[in-house]
């Protein structure tokens, strides 16, 4: 016995298909438009994190101190959240520190000077960076520096569009005595500025313009100075054990007292009869940086 379908059912059971189709992409439309949501209220939230965090940023006054520690550490936070917006917020943190920790009106006086009030030296309490600046400067040393772009200041604090190195414009700044190891200043601009005291080791200081800074009793040991200009520079007492001069530009620096240079690492430098080098240190041929072994890095110390 033949048995006919029925068509009622055959339509039953497409209008069921049909039915869980309309329902699967109802529900799909759904939690696209629940996570677009999401997206732009966690936006909304980072928006408005970065804009509490600059606020704090600009509190004045010693009382606002840790307010404003904190604020730079919410700040490096919000980077590593969202690289993309790393540039915008190093050139924040970066003026920040220039803006917060200038050069002083007058030259500090290598003498100790003795307060009237207790044995101490004025040129000691100047010496030690404000909590704030060096947590600044502790942001900016363990950034991830490949997410850099175009994060360049200008000493205006006038933001442009140009790439230079890792894009830190530091002229100028009081930094003596900071922590600030393995830092990336790749390119950077810290003309004149008071690296005295400063631990740097295993830095990255490739074409950074340090033309007349101070770099006193620096600890820059293990760090690549590839034609970095130092004109000028003084370096009496640095510390540079395995530091890389390659084509280095060390016109006129002052390299006196230090201990554990060797002439080998200095041999693809660029030097004048200005430059100051330790006893038993021997300059570079002139034009020694021009000679093929100087035109790529093909050998190591």
């Amino acid at each position: 016995m033949e048995i006919k379908p029925d068509p009622w059912h055959r339509l039953i059971a497409i209008g069921s298909i049909v039915s869980v189709l309309v329902v699967a992409v109802g529900l799909y439309l759904s939690n696209e438009a629940d996570r677009a949501q999401l997206d732009v209220t966690l936006k909304g939230q980072a928006s408005d994190r970065y804009n509490d965090a600059v606020r704090q940023l600009n509190e004045p006054g010693r009382e606002k101190l840790l307010l404003r520690v904190g604020a730079i550490y919410a700040l490096e936070q919000l980077m590593r959240n969202s690289p993309p917006d790393q540039p915008a917020t190093i050139e924040i943190i970066a003026g920040f520190v220039r803006l917060n920790s200038p050069l002083p009106d007058a030259p500090e006086a290598d003498a100790p000077q003795e307060s009237a009030s207790r044995p101490e030296h004025r040129s000691d309490r100047r010496a030690r960076l404000p909590m704030d600046v060096q947590a600044a400067l502790t942001v900016l040393a363990r950034r991830n520096s490949e997410e850099d772009d175009r994060a360049v200041l200008t000493p205006e604090g006038i933001a442009n569009n140009q790439r230079s190195g890792d894009g830190l414009e530091l002229p100028n700044t009081y930094l003596r005595g900071a922590r600030i190891d393995g830092i990336s200043l790749n390119g950077a601009d810290l003309r004149g500025a008071d690296l005295r005291e400063v631990r740097m080791s295993s830095a990255r200081l490739r074409s950074t313009q340090l033309e007349l800074a101070k770099l006193d009793n620096a600890n820059l040991a293990h760090s690549l100075l590839h034609g970095a200009d130092l004109k000028g520079a003084s370096l009496r007492n640095a510390t540079l054990f395995g530091t890389s001069f390659w084509r280095a530009d060390l016109s006129g620096a002052d390299l006196r007292g230090v201990t554990d240079l060797s002439s080998s690492q200095l041999r693809c430098a660029v030097t004048d009869a200005e430059t100051k080098l330790p006893a038993g240190v021997e300059p570079p041929p002139v034009g020694a940086s021009l000679h093929q072994e100087c035109l790529s890095l093909t050998w190591t110390d």
